[in-house]
């Protein structure tokens, strides 16, 4: 049963720097050169006719070449970061292409990327529903991600009854789930592991 992700190789010139800027960090793992991409989604273990399938359907799109840029560096893992990666600038086209893949791959009847999330019934979104130890605590957990989300300019629509939160990410722009809301939900996941809450 194969683990799949889909991704776009990147240009010599951006593999170039970004090898120069490994080492330095003790105990850490570099993968090669030659391994370097930009993940668009993440699909998981699947079977192998689906495999097939997704393969297939991704087949179907042209798009022309896209303009990268590199936005600095940052970690994935909060306070236990577990992978050093290179932001990318979030282009219009990168969005698009994004978008495009996650509205194809759901039509295939698998779930949104991020697996503490749930699709919408009715809508081209995904939501979470959370809970906290008391109001106090959703509270505290909804500034954090509103200060994140400000800081993205991408905002979640969201539902608070005392220590419950329901969160539903969309992107309107592009009428359904695009990288963006993706970001923001591995955000808000962490930021929810952090403030202590269950699903």
């Amino acid at each position: 049963m194969p683990r799949l992700f889909t991704g776009l190789s990147l240009p010599d010139n951006i593999v170039t720097v970004l090898s120069s800027v490994r080492g330095g960090l003790a105990g850490a793992r570099w993968i090669t050169p030659e391994n370097f991409h930009i993940t668009l989604r993440f699909i998981g273990d699947i079977d192998d006719s689906t495999a097939h399938e997704v393969f297939l359907i991704l087949g179907r799109i042209e798009r022309a070449p896209l303009a990268i840029t590199i936005d600095g560096i940052t970690v994935f893992g909060g306070d236990r970061p577990r992978a050093l990666v290179a932001k990318i600038v979030p282009t219009p086209a990168l969005i698009e292409l994004q978008a495009e893949q996650e509205r194809l791959i759901r039509r295939l009847g698998l779930p949104a990327e991020t697996r503490k999330w749930q699709n919408v019934q009715g809508r081209d979104a995904i939501e979470r529903h959370l809970r906290f130890n008391d109001f106090s605590a959703a509270f505290a957990f909804m500034t954090r991600v509103a200060f994140v989300a400000e800081t993205m300019n991408h905002h979640p629509e969201w539902f608070n009854v005392w220590s419950k939160v329901h969160i539903v990410l969309t992107s309107h722009d592009v009428s359904g789930v695009s990288s963006r809301d993706i970001d923001l939900a591995k955000e808000i996941d962490r930021l929810a592991q952090e403030c202590g809450a269950s699903s």
